[in-house]
């Protein structure tokens, strides 16, 4: 037989318990979501580190090859290098091949798609090739051959160039596009996580 006392004193520690399984399920509850919300903020940091630092510099590396090349660049040089064949016009291309092949293996470092390789393979192509011409121009011009035939001699199509450029602004694009994605999608998590923490 049980007396009021004990029966209170049953219900004090039958509450007791229920007051201490609560403490620690919310207490398991509120590390479960704080564990899961730091990955996913770890994860959002490193997707952001990648969208900001990967892709700037890989933006920043087309458009130093894209001056090195274009209007004052190799390019520019070379025509006057046929028009004028002055030493010092060679040597700033020779400058100048050394920087855009810098920058291109720079560039193979943060290299992500089949895309991107090929379209610094074909800017190498296109670069070498200008650079045994720029030798033959100044041969030609030292023989005393005219313009219009050293021209004739050392056409080099720009085109690939220019088209492998667009191909690596193309890849670095879509790849920004990507990293956002996965941003979006881990701060999508997060708050996921974070919602389902609440309901609890």
């Amino acid at each position: 037989m049980t007396t009021v006392k004990q029966e209170g004193t049953k219900k004090v520690l039958l509450a007791t318990y229920a007051i201490i399984g609560l403490l620690v399920f919310s207490a398991a509850q509120t590390a479960i979501v704080g564990y899961l919300n730091d990955k996913h903020f770890g994860a959002i940091d490193l997707a952001w580190s990648d969208l900001s630092s990967r892709h700037q510099t890989k933006l920043r590396l087309i458009s130093d090859i894209r001056a090195d090349i274009g209007y004052g660049g190799i390019i520019h040089d070379f025509k006057n290098l046929v028009i004028r064949g002055d030493r010092e016009l060679y040597d700033n291309l020779i400058d100048n091949f050394k920087q855009i092949k810098a920058n291109v293996h720079s560039y193979r470092e943060f290299v992500d798609t089949q895309s991107e390789s090929e379209a610094l393979d074909d800017l190498a192509k296109i670069l070498e090739r200008y650079e045994q011409l720029t030798t033959t121009v100044l041969d030609y011009k030292s023989e005393g051959m005219s313009v219009e035939n050293v021209d004739n001699l050392v056409k080099v199509n720009d085109r690939p160039a220019l088209i492998a450029l667009n191909a690596l602004e193309e890849a670095v694009t879509d790849g920004f596009d990507g990293a956002l994605d996965r941003v979006q999608d881990e701060v999508s998590s997060g708050q996921t996580t974070a919602a389902f923490g609440f309901v609890l």
